[in-house]
C-alpha cells in the first residue's frame, strides 16, 4: 500500500515491543493488545487523529497497516485502488489554526486547560477590547449595542429560573448558547465568552461572525473560590484567534473476512477512529474517545483473521472518519456507498468508549431489536461480564444510527464509569483505565459468535 508515513515505524516499534512482551494467558493478550493499540492511537504524534496535521490520515494508516497485517482483504469494489482500504469522502469543517490566544485582564490563559475555541467560532484579534459581563445572558440583558466589546455571560439558566417550573419554560430556548451568541452578534459584539463549568471541545460546519471561546470559569484571573466573592472584575480581553473553512478529503478504513459458510451475508463491526486534533497547542487526545473502541475493533478483527475463529459469515472491520464532525463517515457509507449492500448486512456492532466498564455497559437502539439485546443480556448473565446491560432507543449519537434508520439491525455500546474526561485535553491514554475491556471484549465476542451461529 502507498503512503505511509515515517510516524507508522514509531508505532508499530511500540506495538511489537509491547507485544512481545506478554504473558501467554488470553486475558493478558487482549489487554496487552487493546493498551499497545490505544496507546500508539492517543499518542501526541497522531495530534488528536483530527483534521490539522494530517492527525486523520496518520490514524488511518495505522489502521490499514494492521488490517494488511492480519491478512484482512479489500472490498471488491476498492481492491483495485492503490489503497484498497480506504473509502473516501469529503467533509466541510470549520478548523481551529495555530497561534490562539486568550488574555483576560493581562493574564495569559492556557489553550486547552484554561479555554477552548468554540466549535463554531469565527475568527478575529482584538486588543484590550472592553469585556461586559451579562450574567447569565438573558434576553433583557441585550437592551444596548456592544459594538466593539466582548460579551461575557454563563451558559445555561440561573438557579432562579431553573427552579421554577413557569419560568423555566418561559426562557427555556434562551438557555441555549447559541442563541446568546445570536444576540451578541446582532448587538454588534466583537467577541464572545462563554464561561462554563467543563470544557468540551466539538466541530462544526457552520462559523459565526465573530470569535467565541469557552472558558472555565474557576479559571478567571483573580476568581476567588466562592463565585460571589470575585477579587476582580473582568476590564478587557487580548485575544486571536484564526479559523479556516474547509473541505477536507477524509476516509473511512475497512477490511474484510469471507465467511466459512454465507459468504454473501454480513456482519459489521466498526467503530470511529477520528478525534477533536488541535487547537493551536492543546490536542484532544481522545484516548477514551474513541482510541479504546478502535483498539477493541482491532483486536475484533485479529481474533477472527486466525483460521481457527474464522467466522461462519463474512464479516467487515470498518474504522469510521467524520464521527466527531456529525458521523460523516458513517452516513456516506449507509446513504451514498454502501460498499456491501445494506441488504446483506445482517448486523452491525458500534463500539466506542471502551475503556471502562465498572458500571456496565449501554446498548444503544438495544430496545429496538428485543431478540439480539436480550441474547446479549442472557450471555451477560451466565458470564457476569458486566454489572449491567442497560439499553436504550436509537439515537444519532454514533455510527449505528444511518443503518438503523435504513432498516439494518445496529447496537451502539458504550461502556459506563471510569474518568469524566470527555471531548477534553485531559482524554489520555495515561487516564484510561481498561477495568472491564477484557470482558466487554469477551462478552462480545461470544455474544458475535452466537449471532453467527457458531
Amino acid at each position: 500500500m502507498s503512503h505511509r508515513t515515517a510516524f507508522l515505524a514509531t508505532v508499530s516499534l511500540l506495538f511489537a515491543l509491547c507485544s512481545s512482551a506478554i504473558a501467554q494467558t488470553s486475558r493478558e493478550t487482549i489487554l496487552a493488545h487493546g493498551r499497545a493499540h490505544a496507546q500508539a492511537l492517543a499518542h501526541p504524534d497522531m495530534k488528536g487523529r483530527g483534521y490539522q496535521h494530517e492527525g486523520h490520515r496518520k490514524a488511518a494508516d495505522y489502521l490499514a497497516t494492521q488490517f494488511e497485517k492480519f491478512g484482512l482483504q479489500a472490498v471488491p469494489k476498492l481492491s483495485e485502488n492503490d489503497e484498497p482500504y480506504f473509502q473516501y469522502f469529503r467533509a466541510n469543517l470549520n478548523l481551529v489554526q495555530d497561534s490562539m490566544y486568550l488574555h483576560l485582564n493581562g493574564v495569559n490563559l492556557r489553550d486547552g486547560h484554561d479555554y477552548i475555541a468554540k466549535s463554531n467560532t469565527g475568527r478575529g484579534e482584538l486588543t484590550e477590547a472592553r469585556v461586559r459581563d451579562l450574567g447569565y445572558g438573558l434576553p433583557e440583558d441585550f437592551d444596548r449595542s456592544f459594538q466593539g466589546e466582548v460579551v461575557m455571560f454563563r451558559a445555561g439558566l440561573p438557579e432562579k429560573i431553573t427552579a421554577d417550573k413557569k419560568l423555566k419554560e418561559a426562557y427555556r430556548r434562551f438557555g441555549s448558547d447559541d442563541v446568546k451568541i445570536d444576540f451578541a452578534t446582532k448587538m454588534q459584539a466583537a467577541g464572545v465568552i462563554i464561561l462554563k463549568p467543563k470544557l468540551t471541545a466539538g466541530f462544526s460546519p457552520m462559523p459565526v461572525e465573530i470569535p467565541v471561546l469557552e472558558v472555565l470559569e474557576e479559571k478567571l484571573p483573580g476568581k476567588h473560590p466562592k463565585p460571589e466573592k470575585r477579587r476582580k472584575k473582568i476590564k478587557t480581553c487580548d485575544l486571536r484567534i484564526m479559523t479556516k473553512f474547509t473541505a477536507i478529503n477524509t476516509q473511512n478504513v475497512i477490511g474484510m473476512i469471507e465467511g466459512s459458510v454465507h459468504k454473501d451475508s454480513v456482519v459489521i463491526v466498526c467503530g470511529h477512529y477520528d478525534h477533536l486534533g488541535t487547537q493551536d497547542e492543546a490536542i484532544f487526545y481522545g484516548g477514551n474517545d474513541n482510541a479504546s473502541g478502535t483498539a477493541m475493533l482491532l483486536n475484533f478483527a485479529e481474533h477472527f483473521s486466525r483460521p481457527e475463529n474464522r467466522p461462519r459469515y463474512s464479516m467487515a472491520f470498518v474504522g469510521y472518519g467524520g464521527e466527531e464532525a456529525g458521523l460523516l463517515g458513517s452516513r456516506h457509507y449507509v446513504e451514498q456507498d454502501p460498499l456491501i449492500p445494506l441488504a446483506n448486512t445482517v448486523f452491525v456492532l458500534n463500539i466506542d468508549l471502551m475503556a471502562n466498564g465498572d458500571e456496565g455497559i449501554t446498548v444503544v437502539a438495544g430496545p429496538d431489536f428485543p431478540e439480539p439485546f436480550q441474547q446479549l443480556q442472557d450471555i451477560n448473565t451466565e458470564m457476569e461480564a458486566v454489572p449491567r446491560v442497560k439499553g436504550r432507543g436509537n439515537a444519532p449519537n454514533s455510527d449505528h444510527y444511518f443503518f438503523v434508520k435504513n432498516g439494518v439491525p445496529a447496537f451502539f455500546i458504550y461502556t459506563l464509569g471510569g474518568p469524566p474526561h470527555y471531548h477534553d485535553v485531559n482524554d489520555t491514554y495515561e487516564n484510561m483505565q481498561f477495568s472491564r475491556f477484557y470482558e466487554v471484549q469477551t462478552l462480545l465476542t461470544r455474544f458475535l459468535n452466537q449471532r453467527m451461529g457458531q
